[in-house]
């Protein structure tokens, strides 16, 4: 038997994880040289704010499993299948000048994998949190976001229900509807949508909620659209303000203080 001495280990996680099982600690454990950097918010809202180009590309339990090559599907239903997997790894092997963003949530549920990949297909990549803008979401500190956004022309990239918060929100320069599952299949019309927005377009924030494939369309429009657009993947951070909770951990949370402080600053 192989003992693990885990003290002094620092574990991290999305706010309302609970204590690690034995075999997430393992996982952090063989994962443990992979460190996401905890950065401010800031790095994300001083650019909007400031009209200039950022961009960022998030890597959770969903992506790695598919990059992994696991069956199955994500907590909402997209497929791991259809080239997803391969698609993923290819944005991971061939980077864009963008933020990388690692799930802590990943690293205890499929670190020990994720390291041996790494390690195997020589992935270096400067790994900050991923869940920068779901943890200011769930702490009511998510307003300066907002708040820059709302300067800036925004495209939503998303599913049908998202219409919803543009009265809550900010107003949007344009809706790119997506299908609720397997969003991944319909990727060369959603890039086709997106490109046709924003020809001739510059200072455009375009945020994915497009689960998976969002990575990958991110990749795929970077060299025509990232040097003068922010394409952010903002995963389910607007489920919420339509009503949804679509992860457990907002179930915890009493979103009508936290919506006021995210949509007010109060």
């Amino acid at each position: 038997l192989c003992e693990f001495d885990f003290s002094g280990f620092l574990f991290i996680g999305h706010s309302g994880d609970n204590v690690p099982s034995i075999q997430q600690h393992i996982n952090l454990f063989f994962s443990r040289n992979i460190i996401p950097q905890v950065v401010p918010l800031s790095v994300l809202v001083d650019p909007i704010d400031a009209g200039r180009p950022v961009s960022l590309i998030r890597y959770g339990d969903g992506e790695w499993s598919a990059v992994l090559g696991h069956n199955g599907a994500n907590c909402d239903g997209h497929s791991y299948g259809n080239g997803l997997g391969e698609a993923l790894l290819y944005t991971l092997k061939n980077p864009v000048n963008a933020f990388y963003g690692l799930q802590p949530f990943a690293l205890k549920c499929l670190g020990r994998e994720i390291a041996a990949l790494v390690k195997r297909e020589k992935i270096s990549l400067p790994w900050i949190n991923a869940d920068i803008l779901h943890d200011a979401n769930l702490h009511g500190e998510l307003f300066p976001f907002i708040s820059a956004l709302r300067k800036r022309e925004c495209v939503i990239i998303g599913p049908s229900y998202l219409r919803e918060i543009e009265s809550q929100l900010f107003p949007f320069a344009g809706f790119i509807e997506i299908p609720r599952q397997n969003c991944y299949e319909a990727k060369a019309e959603i890039e086709s949508k997106i490109l046709a927005f924003g020809k001739d377009k510059s200072s455009i924030v375009y945020l994915f909620s497009a689960s998976m494939a969002a990575n990958v369309m991110i990749h795929d429009l970077f060299d025509r659209l990232g040097s003068s657009n922010s394409l952010l993947d903002v995963g389910s951070l607007w489920d919420v303000y339509a009503g949804i909770k679509s992860r457990g951990v907002y179930e915890d949370h009493d979103w009508t203080e936290l919506i006021r402080k995210n949509l007010f600053g109060i």
